[in-house]
């Protein structure tokens, strides 16, 4: 694929449908496409083109699956589809709705770690009608992931990487396969999602303190994940990491279930230690009167 944002035309026509999109601004780039924010009746749409025909068709073949399948929950992602010539080249497009947000580490950088595990679960919640339509999303990964600036709402992006079950990831991230890891296999299956998932939630748990990337490089493997995790994380969610970089999990609902209850026991040591309203004021009230009284005794009220 060769397209980049100077080059390409201001409008997008559909060769078969006539459907016109104004072209505003480049979203992103990965291996197999470009996204673009485009406008259309004074809507905003994310508009993902490619050269790569083959490709760019498998994921409108999935995306149209997921509408047949999950109506309720994929019915709005696939808005429209065609091709388009450009410089005598033709290009595939399709259109889905713009999702207005921020990627899920630079959420975690603004509203602090304490986000981390709720983003977590609403992204298993994203993940498991994926899994339950008999595809893996594989390419999970910070970037991938974007978060509703208002809402906090969690959203998955570039279905590039959406495979059947039983096939090779189609496309996936060094820093978040278990292949490179751990040398498993990279067959599409519900432990590959979930190895990627806390993959990120470490990543999101550590960051500013240590580099997944460079970690990765240093070819510790499961071991130095290991390492980092008992080192950083706290211990309601070391089980949680430990259980889906070892791939024990079977499902996303297994470890949606055990994060919530990890996410909760967490919270309810956390209220445990904050005192109540009424024991914060007797402790006030205690040491107002200590201090009163040894004032008395350095002014001599006191024998």
């Amino acid at each position: 694929m060769t397209m980049s944002f100077s080059a390409f035309p201001v409008q997008i026509i559909g060769r078969w449908n006539q459907k016109k999109y104004e072209v505003v601004r480049e979203l992103g780039r990965g291996a197999n496409g470009i996204v673009y924010q485009v406008t259309r009746d004074n809507q905003y749409y994310a508009c993902k083109c490619s050269s790569d025909l083959t490709t760019i068709q498998m994921e409108i073949n999935v995306l149209q699956h997921f509408a047949r399948t999950r109506e309720r929950f994929y019915g709005s992602f696939l808005l429209d589809a065609d091709d388009f010539l450009w410089n005598g080249r033709l290009y595939s497009y399709y259109i889905m709705p713009y999702f207005k947000g921020v990627t899920l580490d630079r959420w975690i950088r603004q509203k602090g770690r304490v986000e981390a595990a709720r983003c977590i679960n609403h992204l298993l919640e994203r993940v498991r009608p994926i899994h339950e339509a008999g595809y893996a999303f594989g390419d999970i990964k910070a970037a991938n992931v974007l978060v509703s600036s208002g809402s906090g709402e969690v959203t998955l992006i570039d279905f590039g990487g959406v495979t059947p079950f039983g096939q090779g990831i189609r496309q996936y991230t060094e820093q978040y396969d278990q292949g490179v890891w751990k040398g498993a296999s990279r067959k599409a299956d519900q432990t590959y999602d979930l190895f990627s998932i806390s993959i990120l939630f470490l990543e999101l748990l550590v960051q500013d303190r240590v580099s997944m990337a460079q970690l990765l490089k240093s070819r510790v493997g499961i071991a130095g994940l290991e390492r980092l995790i008992n080192k950083y994380v706290e211990p309601h969610y070391r089980k949680v990491l430990w259980y889906g970089i070892r791939g024990k999990y079977q499902s996303v609902e297994s470890m949606r279930k055990h994060l919530t209850q990890c996410d909760k026991s967490l919270k309810n040591q956390r209220q445990d230690v904050v005192p109540s309203g009424k024991g914060l004021i007797y402790g006030m009230l205690f040491i107002a009167s200590i201090l009163y009284l040894c004032g008395y005794w350095l002014q001599g009220y006191i024998p």
